[in-house]
Order: structure tokens, then sequence, then C-alpha cells
């Protein structure tokens, strides 16, 4: 909610690991304890870190799980953290507090507007990979031979912990691609909790190529399902007009919330996303 087009644009650069799926409307809050807000050296600034996700983030190498606090110094490190396909969790970003060198004032622009003007490869740690070597290949990569335009991802907690990498993703061709029980046996019988299956259609929706060259969805099925960019969530129900795709939109499948208006309510069986990816033609 409050960058709602800074993550869509992450995910750009992100290659094969859809991330926002676990990006949070409201996902951490930084406070800054001790020392004043731009007030002293680097070595006494430490900021109060609150987890707002039922998604974990680490601080400093400390978990933290929603509603829990814990303080860092400048130079330590926040890591917001996924499914890493294995039955556990890996980092997807991490942001290091830095020193911008000046007081912040109190005026409207202050921390804020220095920060923006860093590059962005300096806000990430660039030993990430190497602190967790293995979480790359915990997501799906493209072919190295006859590269699909697109692919369609599977993510949300009502996945099966450690599924294959194989199974999460789809491959879309030039005509688009169908989706549901009769299109996908294997992946369908294998890849979600117990009694998600019973909300998947044989034919549950279809991404296919318009007039343009974009591709669009369309729902096939009874059972609700959205469209998700950014904040926005908008509702897809059969007979509808398509709705075009771009890089990185989720489409999220109902699972029995007893609100069908929305897809993580009370008694949901948990989140059961589709990320569409644009493969690079280059």
């Amino acid at each position: 909610m409050s960058h709602p087009s800074y993550f869509d644009k992450l995910q750009r650069f992100a290659g094969a690991q859809p991330f926002l799926p676990f990006i949070s409307r409201r996902h951490l809050q930084v406070v800054a304890v001790g020392a004043a807000s731009g007030e002293g050296a680097p070595s006494r600034q430490s900021f109060e870190v609150m987890n707002c996700s039922h998604n974990p983030i680490s601080v400093a190498g400390e978990q933290l799980s929603e509603g829990q606090k814990h303080v860092a110094q400048v130079g330590e490190t926040i890591n917001l953290l996924g499914e890493d396909g294995h039955g556990g969790v890996a980092p997807y970003l991490s942001f290091r507090l830095l020193w911008l060198g000046a007081p912040a004032t109190r005026s409207g622009g202050s921390l804020s507007r220095a920060f923006s003007t860093l590059p962005a490869s300096s806000l990430f740690r660039k030993d990430s990979a190497q602190d967790v070597p293995d979480a790359a290949s915990a997501w799906p990569s493209a072919r190295p031979s006859a590269r699909p335009p697109f692919q369609l991802i599977l993510a949300g907690s009502a996945v099966v912990k450690g599924l294959a990498p194989a199974l999460r993703v789809i491959d879309g061709h030039e005509g688009g691609i169908s989706v549901g029980r009769a299109h996908q046996r294997e992946l369908h019988e294998k890849a979600f909790v117990d009694g998600v299956l019973e909300y998947v259609s044989r034919d549950h929706f279809t991404v296919k190529a318009g007039r343009d060259g974009h591709f669009a969805v369309s729902a096939l099925s009874q059972n609700p399902m959205w469209h998700s960019r950014g904040s926005r969530l908008q509702l897809l129900e059969p007979g509808h007009v398509p709705v075009r795709l771009q890089h990185a939109d989720v489409l999220i499948l109902y699972t029995g919330s007893e609100d069908s208006s929305h897809p993580e309510g009370p008694g949901s069986l948990g989140s059961l996303q589709w990320v569409f990816k644009v493969l690079s033609t280059s």
C-alpha cells in the first residue's frame, strides 16, 4: 500500500523468482530509536523493526513472525523471507540500513527523499546469493531451448511444501494455454494440500494471445478467481471480457473462503496463486 509500483518494478528484474505473492499490503515498519532520528553518528543510530505481515522476515539475523519486533543498527540487514521450495524459507529481498551522511530534516522531504536518490544496487545485499547458495535453485527457470513466450509459476500456502520446482511451472505457447485438472493432471494431483483440489475445475482459466500480441486471461470456472496487480484485486468471471496480463501479474484462485468476495478469508485452505512471467525475447 505504501509503495504501489516499487515492488512491481523490482519483480521485472527478479528472473524466475516470483516474490510478489509474498509481499503484504503492509509488510513491515521501521522506527528510529536510541539517538533521535537524524541526530548523532551512525554508531548511535538504532531502529526498531516490526513485522506487520503473516510472512516472516529476519532482522539482523533474527527471524520475526507477525507482530514481533527486533532492534537493528546502521549497516545491518532486513530480509524478506518466502518459501524456498524445500519446506523452509529463504530471503528473496534484502534491505540494508545505510547512513546517508546528513541528518534528516523534520519537513516533508527528510530521509525518504534522500534515500530514493541512491542507486538501486546499493540498497540490496550483493552477497545474498552467497548467504543462501541453494535459494535460486528452488525456483523454476526458463528452458534453454524452444523458449516459451511466458510461464505460469505456482505459489502460495495451499501448495504442498517441498513440491518439485519442475511441477511449479507451466510453459505457455504462442497461442496461449488452458489451466485446470484436465490439462495438467500430474501437477494437480500432487501440488495442493488436502481439500484444495475440489475447488479447481477441469477447465479453470485460459491465457490466450490477442490480436495485439498481448496475452489476456479469461475465467472458465464458476469458482471465483481474481487478477492481482500491485494493490489492485479484480474478480474474474466466466463470460467477461478477458483481462490483459503484464509481467508479474498474479492470478489468485478460490480455496474455500466463507467470504467468496475475498480469496483468503475465514475458511480458506490457503493461498493459491499463479504468477504470470513474460520471458525475455532477447
